[in-house]
């Protein structure tokens, strides 16, 4: 269940994940890019081919929806574990990098379906492995840079996840304004204003029948 949010920024009520893009309230996820230093690599998963969205295509190395009632960071470790088997002192270690905004537009619908992801960066040594754990990974992969850069050109990756790499792209010194003529065109279409009502703060506190009751009001 995503949480609806009120102008005040408080949850109004909760809502069904699969109805987000006909409602058109934000959604909020979190993705975090697992790397390692000397060389600068980043752990890529391939998608199930059973999955119903994106079927087998390239990923964040974690990625997972924000729903009612955990938090930006509570929701982060439990992903990692659940799709990398990654165990939570380590997952503890990721740090706040960006956080990105966009309208996803549906091909089918022409609907448009506002989304912020958390991006965060999690860095671990050459011991470190990624495996999949709940099904929704068919495999992990080691990827460097230039590996990444061509799935990228190639559109291998799930679009919200290509803007994700590309903003660990970015703050790591890859993608400048020297090399980059669309450096600045890239920076505001991955932060775009969304004028409707977002968090104060997230409701992990909240009383469940009040949300049942906007429900019902909805």
């Amino acid at each position: 269940m995503y949480t609806l949010f009120g102008k005040d920024g408080k949850a109004y009520c909760l809502y069904e994940r699969a109805a987000a893009g006909m409602l058109g309230c934000v959604s909020f996820g979190v993705h975090i890019n697992v790397y390692t230093t000397n060389p600068l690599r980043i752990w890529v998963p391939r998608r199930s081919y059973t999955k119903q969205t994106y079927p087998g295509m390239l990923d964040n190395s974690i990625a997972g929806g924000i729903g009612f009632p955990e938090t930006v960071f509570s929701t982060l470790v439990k992903e990692c574990m659940e799709e990398g088997n990654i165990p939570e002192h380590i997952a503890r270690t990721a740090k706040p990098v960006d956080a990105i905004s966009y309208y996803y537009l549906n091909p089918q619908t022409g609907a448009r379906q506002p989304e912020v992801e958390f991006v965060y960066d999690l860095e671990v040594d050459s011991a470190f492995s990624a495996t999949p754990n709940d099904g929704e990974v068919a495999e992990f992969k080691l990827l460097e840079i230039p590996e990444i850069l061509t799935a990228l050109l190639n559109k291998e990756f799930k679009p919200n996840a290509a803007l994700v790499i590309i903003s660990f792209l970015i703050h790591h010194g890859l993608i400048t304004a020297e090399n980059e003529p669309n450096y600045l065109e890239l920076l505001m279409r991955s932060h775009r204003r969304l004028d409707l009502p977002l968090p104060s703060g997230w409701p992990e506190h909240s009383d469940p029948e009040l949300l049942q009751m906007g429900l019902d009001h909805l």
